[in-house]
């Protein structure tokens, strides 16, 4: 469904050709018309610029033109902030951007300038975890908790492998955690083979995210973030990994800040009404109704 909704989006695809598609997936034509309406409304927002059609990522969130003190600048577009400072501060400013509230990990001196822009931004807190896989475990129990989103932070290569048994269990339970951890060679030194470095680091993360990748500039940071987190709250949810050279996090950069309500991903389909009846029907006759249901429950914030 991806693949149909980016070729939709792109007018590679008539509306009559991706409902056509949709249907020919398996999907009612109810359903499919429901998907193109949700579709459309959101291209439609976007397409119009507006910082306020499309449904907040996550309530309580300050409003995105609001640049905040030393870092941006003032008259900036609706939900974009001009931003200068170093890689690790626009690793946290796009956080804040994107709705998140706790990071999860174990501190690591090579993200230390992150861990220094906490201090002026006490509206993201930090929970430090005893080891990288019960990190990645409680932020991905906070994920289906709350239903908001969360990262969490480990160090390069170790803890990245340490974290990989929990990786596999949010791609498997379809949970949409964005993991992180910067890359032990810095980019000076790269193909060296020095502090534990192995190439290709993101790599071995592919096979079990929907989203793996490396950030080859430092004021590309968050743009990688945004990337992450589109990609694993696209339905169906799953984890997504980013990592970068531990340098660019000392690096001083001009870049933007985009509210994630720019390009909030996640569709509002609404059921057949007829089907609802049906189901509402048969509860109503049971004897003994007995439900069997997944976590497409929480995630469709049905429960």
């Amino acid at each position: 469904m991806r693949e149909l909704v980016a070729q939709y989006l792109s007018h590679s695809l008539s509306r009559r050709r991706f409902v056509s598609a949709l249907t020919k997936a398996g999907l009612t034509a109810s359903a499919a018309n429901s998907v193109l309406a949700a579709v459309t409304s959101v291209a439609d927002a976007q397409g119009a610029g507006s910082a306020t059609a499309p449904v907040p990522y996550v309530p309580g969130r300050p409003e995105p033109s609001r640049a905040r003190a030393g870092t941006g600048a003032p008259g900036a577009a609706a939900g974009i902030m001009p931003f200068q400072g170093t890689g690790g501060a626009a690793f946290a400013e796009q956080l804040i951007a994107c709705g998140v509230k706790y990071v999860f990990g174990n501190s690591a001196s090579e993200d230390a300038q992150f861990y220094e822009a906490l201090v002026d931004r006490p509206q993201l807190k930090y929970v430090l975890t005893p080891h990288e896989g019960p990190g990645a475990a409680m932020a991905a129990g906070y994920i289906k908790a709350s239903g908001e989103p969360a990262v969490v932070m480990q160090a390069g290569v170790v803890g990245m492998m340490n974290a990989m048994g929990q990786m596999f269990n949010a791609w498997k339970e379809q949970t949409p955690l964005v993991v992180y951890s910067y890359r032990t060679d810095q980019s000076r030194r790269a193909g060296r083979d020095g502090f534990e470095e192995v190439a290709n680091q993101e790599q071995l993360a592919q096979p079990i995210t929907k989203y793996s990748w490396e950030s080859p500039r430092p004021d590309m940071i968050p743009e990688t973030v945004r990337r992450a987190f589109k990609a694993a709250w696209t339905p169906p949810f799953g984890p997504s990994y980013i990592s970068w050279h531990s340098d660019y996090n000392d690096d001083r950069v001009r870049t933007d800040i985009i509210d994630q309500r720019q390009f909030d991903p996640r569709m509002r389909v609404r059921p057949n009404p007829d089907e609802v009846a049906r189901a509402a029907k048969l509860l109503v006759e049971a004897r003994m109704p007995l439900l069997i249901v997944g976590d497409e429950i929480y995630k469709a914030k049905a429960a």
